[in-house]
């Protein structure tokens, strides 16, 4: 993607999104990246194109981003956004087992190996992670995987700091997430 002439244009909501776009829309003040893609479309007068198949894309962007409204959603107005996709005839229920409820027996195991072979919690420092978590042929299903090792970290009573230590060709990259204070107790 970086080698190829086209304009590259970014839209995301993280604090310091990469470099490399021609343009970017980039608030770290909304809930996920699909907040701000419904803004763009509304706010360049698109409500008419916010058909049901749009709704629905949108508020699986919002929940895959927002844990299911359970962090970074202190925003109103992101419950407002969800009302009006729901309004849009969508089903959010069913939205949300489309997204969540369909581990396949592959993924479930890949989860349950990281989580009983690799998962290190360190009490005193409010902390888990897991480390030498290998991707290779299975990369689609591991990240998969990685987002729910994120929220099943973060709900051990007293973790307020996740760490994920992935190696790749060589390579190690390391992925935090937190909640509240994980300085201290």
């Amino acid at each position: 993607m970086r080698q190829s002439a086209a304009i590259k244009i970014l839209i995301d909501h993280h604090v310091q999104p990469g470099p490399g776009y021609d343009l970017k829309v980039s608030n770290a003040d909304v809930s996920s990246t699909a907040e701000l893609i419904y803004d763009f479309i509304t706010d360049t007068d698109g409500m008419d194109f916010i058909d049901k198949d749009i709704a629905a894309c949108i508020y699986a962007g919002i929940i895959t981003d927002t844990g299911s409204f359970s962090y970074s959603c202190d925003y109103p107005k992101t419950y407002e956004v969800a009302a009006h996709l729901i309004s849009a005839g969508i089903d959010g229920e069913h939205i949300h087992r489309l997204v969540y409820d369909t581990y396949s027996e592959d993924r479930l195991r890949l989860l349950g190996f990281s989580l009983s072979e690799k998962l290190v919690v360190l009490p005193e420092m409010s902390t888990a992670y897991i480390s030498s978590l290998r991707l290779n042929w299975r990369d689609f299903i591991t990240r998969l995987v990685i987002r729910k090792v994120w929220l099943i970290m973060l709900i051990i009573r007293d973790i307020n700091l996740a760490a994920l230590f992935m190696e790749r060709d060589g390579v190690v990259k390391i992925s935090f997430r937190s909640k509240g204070d994980f300085f201290g107790k």
